[in-house]
């Protein structure tokens, strides 16, 4: 087998590094998320756009006294 034909990227691998390349977006823009509003907006989209997810649902516990 050619080495051409080894190093190029099959259309899974592609797909894969699209996935990593939405997930390191998802990571930075959650970093500057400054409140819930923003971080729900955030993960709304970045499930939809990674999963075809209608939605998200978010568990934020009470913290304990």
């Amino acid at each position: 087998m050619p080495a051409a034909d080894t190093d190029a990227l099959q259309p899974s691998a592609l797909r894969d590094a699209d996935r990593l390349t939405a997930l390191v977006d998802l990571n930075e823009r959650l970093f500057f998320a400054h409140d819930l509003p923003a971080v729900v907006s955030i993960l709304r989209a970045a499930a939809r756009r990674l999963t075809g997810a209608d939605g998200v649902t978010i568990w934020r516990p009470v913290p304990l006294r």
